[in-house]
């Protein structure tokens, strides 16, 4: 009897424990979820400024410099004296520009649209973009875009920098390759998305350090969202630059 006595009062004071314990867990959860709600919603928040920021930086870097030249351009008129060549020549200049803020514009309107966080419509604009730019400059642009790429969503953040990179390299294409002919491919290596851009420019010294290229502001954009940016180039034999970042397919969504 002494036994069963024993045994009764330390099984009433497990149970006891055991439900005080199992009152502070459900107090200490209540906390940690309400913690976790707080910092998602900083986090949020923090994410939405990040991104007003961007919008802004963009429709300044982008459309407020050009604004100011095209006004100045219409604030010079015809000249004094007038000359008529001269205003010619202004007016082409001041619609060249007009036509960059719409192409300005539209990228920025399709990096903030939701709507186009997905590989297809990213390949698909960066494929109609390439084309469209490299038109302008006469070079001959081949695509060489995947049929496997993944369905999932991309972050805003990686198909800002992605294009950003893809940009900046078709720029210097244009303007420091001399190249007639440029291939774009966009593809999937295991879990890497890969984006190439191959001319058959110039080319130049990897070694050799150089500020016109912008190649340090290219890998700094790949870095930013846990990629890298590989450059191989050699005199008379072109440039070739991969824009490389890991992607991870879960739930349909695309992260890096």
């Amino acid at each position: 009897m002494a036994v069963l006595g024993f045994l009764s009062g330390v099984l009433i004071l497990s149970l006891i424990w055991i439900s005080m314990l199992q009152r502070k867990v459900e107090q200490r959860s209540a906390q940690l979820k309400i913690e976790i709600h707080g910092r998602e919603q900083a986090e949020f928040k923090r994410a939405i400024e990040s991104e007003r920021s961007r919008i802004s930086r963009d429709l300044h870097d982008d459309l407020g410099a050009t604004v100011t030249e095209i006004s100045m351009l219409a604030d010079a008129g015809l000249g004094s004296p007038p000359n008529p060549e001269r205003a010619t020549t202004r007016f082409r200049i001041i619609a060249e520009k007009g036509r960059e803020m719409v192409s300005a514009l539209d990228s920025i309107v399709w990096l903030v649209n939701p709507v186009k966080d997905t590989m297809q419509h990213f390949a698909n604009y960066v494929s109609s973009f390439a084309e469209e730019y490299c038109l302008k400059s006469e070079i001959v642009c081949r695509l060489n875009v995947s049929h496997n790429l993944p369905s999932g969503q991309m972050s805003t953040a990686i198909r800002h920098n992605l294009f950003l990179a893809t940009k900046e390299s078709l720029t210097n294409v244009v303007r420091h390759a001399g190249a007639s002919e440029v291939e774009v491919g966009l593809a999937m290596n295991g879990g890497d998305f890969i984006i190439t851009i191959h001319d058959n420019g110039r080319g130049f010294v990897t070694t050799q350090a150089s500020d016109g290229n912008g190649l340090t502001n290219l890998k700094k954009r790949l870095e930013a969202i846990g990629g890298r940016c590989e450059i191989k180039s050699q005199p008379g034999a072109g440039t070739k630059v991969s824009l490389i970042v890991p992607m991870q397919l879960q739930s349909g969504l695309m992260e890096a």
